[in-house]
C-alpha cells in the first residue's frame, strides 16, 4: 500500500495543475456549443489470480438549455468478473457505477472551459452476494475544452477544434460526502487526464497516449482512491469515434473499485462529442438510457450500448450491442445482460447477419449460487430503425412499422436444453396521427428453453424521447413475481 500512497500526491497534482493554468490559445477561439453526448465501452484482461475481467459502459448525454448550457446525466458502470466458465457464463462479482446528474456550461471566469454543478453517487452493488456500499456527494467539476473530444485529428483545422490540439486534456471534479451506507467518506475525488508525446498536429505521434486517473475519496485524514497509470494506442474512426488498445496499471485502495493492484490490458471503442453519422449509419455508437417505475414499487433502469465499426469486406460490419438492466422488487433485485456480437450488412433498410447472444441473470446485494443464462447462435435481422427509441419517420399513410425476427440454435442453458431451437424479435407499429408526437404499439418475445414477453403502448416525441407503457412477464427472473407492469421513459443518444 505503501507505493499507492507514493503514487497519489505527484498523479493528483499532475492531473490538477491543468485546471489551475489557462491555456495559451483558450482565449484565441470560442468553443460553438457545449460538448454533446459521448459514449463508450471497454474489455480488460486483469492479471489477478482473483479477477479475470472487467468490462466498461459510459455514456454522457447533455440536454441543451442553450448555446452555452446544458443539463445532463452521466452514468459509469464496470462489470467485475471474477471468471468465465466452460459454458460461457461469467461469475460476476460486483456491479460498480457512478451516476452523476447536474448542469454544465461554459463559463468565461474558467477561460471558457465547460464547468459542471451536480449531484452524483458512486456505489457497488454485490452480485448474487450481500452488500451495496455507496457514497452520495455534491460535485464541481472542471475540464479542458477538448476533454470529451475523443478523435486525434491531425488534420483538424476549424475553431471548434483548435482548442484540442494541446498536449493535454484533462478533467477535474469532487465534492462534500451528504449520504453514505456501509462505508465512510466525506469528499469525493474524480480526475483524470490524457497526455500525447508531441504535437498532435503529427498523425503517427497523435495515435500514442498517457493515461492517468485517480478515482477515491477522503475519510477524514486518509485518501483512499484507486490510482490508475499507462499507455495507450488510439485509432481514430470517422465519425468521431476512436478504437485503442491500453495497457494501465492500476494500485487500488478504494473500497468501491475493484480491490486489487492489476495490470489491465484491453481495447476501448468510443464516439466523443463530435460524432456524426456516416453512410450507413456505420462506424456508430449509440445509445438507450431508460428509466421507469412500476407497480408494487419497483424501480428500472438500462443503459444500452450498441457499436458498429467500419466496413470490411465492402459491406460488413462488425456489431456488438450490450443491454444492462436492473429491475428491484420486494424479495430481491434483478441484475439481467443481454448482449449480441456479430457481422451484419445492409441490404437497404433492412440488417441481416450472423450473431453470438448471451442472457445472464443475477441477484443485486443478495446471496445466491444460482447464475441463470443461456447461449445461443442465431441468424437473421431488423429494420434500421428497429432498435432506436425517440421520433420515427412516418413513411406510409398507414404508419411506420419496425421489426425483428432471429432464429438460433441453443448452445447451452441452464434450464434444462429441452428445446434446441431459439427465437426472438419483435413489431412496433408507429401510427400516423398525432403530428410530431406519435403513438406506437410494441411487441417483443423470445421462445425456446426459457420464455419472455413485453408488451407496450406508448408515444415518441420530436426531442429523442419516448414513453411507455409496458407488461413484462420472463420465466427469467429471480423475483417470485415473474411479471412486472412500469412506465418507462428511454432516451436516445
Amino acid at each position: 500500500m505503501s507505493a499507492l500512497r507514493i503514487l497519489i500526491l505527484p498523479t493528483l497534482l499532475l492531473l490538477l495543475a491543468p485546471a489551475l493554468v489557462a491555456d495559451d490559445d483558450a482565449s484565441e477561439t470560442e468553443p460553438l456549443a457545449p460538448p454533446g453526448p459521448t459514449a463508450g465501452g471497454r474489455l480488460a484482461w486483469v492479471s489477478s489470480e482473483d479477477l479475470d475481467l472487467i468490462g466498461d459502459l459510459w455514456a454522457d448525454v447533455p440536454f441543451r438549455l442553450g448555446p452555452r448550457s446544458s443539463l445532463f446525466v452521466d452514468v459509469a458502470t464496470r462489470v467485475v468478473v471474477e471468471k468465465t466458465t466452460q459454458e460461457l457464463t461469467f461469475l460476476v462479482r460486483d456491479l460498480d457505477y457512478i451516476v452523476d446528474v447536474g448542469w454544465r456550461g461554459l463559463q468565461s471566469w474558467a477561460g471558457d472551459r465547460p464547468v459542471s454543478f451536480y449531484v452524483g453517487q458512486q456505489g457497488k452493488e454485490r452480485v448474487d452476494a450481500n452488500g451495496q456500499p455507496f457514497l452520495r456527494y455534491v460535485g464541481f467539476g472542471v475540464e479542458s475544452h477538448g476533454y470529451r473530444y475523443v478523435e486525434e485529428q491531425p488534420f483538424c483545422r476549424t475553431e471548434d477544434c483548435r482548442h484540442r490540439n494541446r498536449w493535454v486534456e484533462w478533467r477535474a471534479a469532487g465534492g462534500p460526502v451528504i449520504r453514505q451506507t456501509e462505508l465512510e467518506g466525506d469528499f469525493v475525488v474524480h480526475a483524470d487526464a490524457r497526455f500525447w508525446p508531441g504535437p498532435r498536429r503529427s498523425r503517427w505521434l497523435s495515435m500514442f497516449r498517457g493515461d492517468a486517473r485517480v478515482n477515491g475519496f477522503f475519510d477524514g485524514s486518509e485518501f483512499r482512491a484507486d490510482v490508475t497509470i499507462g499507455p495507450s494506442l488510439a485509432v481514430p474512426i470517422s465519425g468521431g469515434r476512436r478504437f485503442a488498445v491500453f495497457a494501465h496499471y492500476q494500485w487500488s485502495d478504494n473500497p468501491l473499485g475493484i480491490g486489487t493492484d492489476a495490470l489491465l490490458v484491453g481495447i476501448d471503442y468510443a464516439e466523443g462529442a463530435a460524432g456524426r453519422p456516416v453512410k450507413l449509419g456505420a462506424p456508430e455508437i449509440g445509445g438507450i438510457l431508460s428509466g421507469g417505475l412500476g407497480d408494487g414499487g419497483r424501480r428500472y433502469a438500462q443503459l444500452d450500448l450498441r457499436f458498429v465499426t467500419p466496413a470490411f469486406a465492402r459491406y460488413w460490419h462488425a456489431v456488438a450491442q450490450i443491454e444492462t438492466n436492473v429491475l428491484t422488487a420486494d424479495d430481491t433485485g434483478d441484475l439481467f445482460y443481454l448482449y449480441f456480437v456479430g457481422f451484419e450488412r445492409f441490404i437497404g433498410n433492412f440488417l441481416s447477419g450472423a450473431y453470438f447472444y448471451h442472457r445472464s441473470n443475477h441477484q443485486l446485494a443478495e446471496q445466491n449460487d444460482f447464475v441463470t443464462s443461456l447461449n445461443v447462435l442465431e441468424l437473421g435481422g431488423e429494420t434500421r430503425n428497429w432498435w432506436r427509441a425517440g421520433p420515427r419517420e412516418i413513411r406510409h399513410a398507414w404508419g411506420t412499422l419496425d421489426g425483428r425476427f432471429r432464429v438460433g440454435y441453443l448452445l447451452d442453458s441452464a434450464f434444462g436444453e429441452e428445446q434446441r431451437w431459439h427465437l426472438r424479435g419483435g413489431l412496433r407499429w408507429t401510427l400516423p396521427i398525432g403530428g410530431r408526437v406519435n403513438p406506437f404499439v410494441r411487441i417483443e418475445g423470445e421462445f425456446g428453453d426459457i420464455q419472455r414477453e413485453s408488451y407496450a403502448l406508448g408515444v415518441a416525441v420530436p426531442s429523442a424521447w419516448d414513453f411507455q407503457i409496458e407488461y413484462r412477464e420472463d420465466e427469467q427472473f429471480f423475483s417470485e413475481d415473474r411479471t412486472a407492469l412500469l412506465g418507462v421513459a428511454r432516451y436516445v443518444f
